[in-house]
């Protein structure tokens, strides 16, 4: 099957229309803010429909295919953004492993269940910045510093959603002043020291008590990697 160049999750569901008829009610939704034009609302798709009218069609393999390609191009452009969404790459590849080993009928019925399935999740997942009041990348910065603190509080939590958004905030206003960074050794030591201050920050953007000060250099260097892989251009 040739490789979309530009596969999308959303796109796909809709040519899935002629999968199952009427049975895919979607509506166009006008991105606030955005200029990348019109996109589907997932949330609007009656997936347990769609997943008995797939049982009936013929062409299984073929629509699969099409399903497979747009979440594989969908979590990529997710994990660019947002390292800590590996997860998601993990369960995709098991549920295509487990694929691969036996393509009966069955198999096609269950594993376009388990995509659907995660297609749900994955939108759920870009809603996430929404619901935690984050942008795209405040929220990565916020789930680098809570990969191992995931019994916070809700007032623990806000805490380091400020200590992200002020870090952020902060290495922008940097990065602005500095001309190709990346290729110099003091700007990017500028840059590591903007975010290492950041992390021990001041008044009410300060981590937790239940971060250690031996976490500070750890989540300084994968926030910096961070930082390096979004922001650093190419060439």
């Amino acid at each position: 099957m040739k490789k979309r160049e530009v596969a999308d999750i959303s796109q796909v569901m809709v040519e899935l229309q002629s999968v199952v008829d009427q049975a895919v009610v979607v509506r166009k939704i006008k991105e606030a803010g955005s200029d990348s034009g019109n996109r589907f609302d997932i949330s609007k798709i009656d997936f347990d429909r769609l997943k008995q009218e797939f049982a009936r069609r013929s062409d299984k393999k073929t629509q699969l295919m099409s399903l497979e390609q747009a979440i594989a191009d969908q979590i990529e452009r997710m994990m660019r953004k947002n390292p800590m969404r590996s997860d998601f790459y993990e369960r995709f590849q098991k549920i295509i492993e487990n694929y691969n080993q036996e393509t009966d009928r069955a198999t096609i019925e269950r594993t376009f269940e388990e995509l659907l399935n995660l297609v749900q999740d994955l939108n759920r997942e870009e809603q996430r910045g929404v619901r935690e009041n984050l942008d795209e990348d405040q929220l990565a910065i916020f789930d680098l510093l809570i990969q191992k603190h995931n019994d916070l509080n809700t007032q623990q939590r806000n805490r380091v959603k400020a200590v992200a958004a002020d870090l952020l905030a902060k290495v922008k206003a940097i990065l602005a002043e500095l001309d190709r960074w990346w290729e110099k050794d003091n700007a990017k030591a500028l840059v590591r020291n903007t975010i290492e201050h950041a992390l021990y920050g001041e008044g009410d953007r300060t981590l937790p008590d239940t971060y250690e000060l031996e976490d500070l250099g750890i989540l300084t260097d994968s926030v910096y990697r961070w930082v390096l892989e979004t922001y650093a251009e190419a060439g």
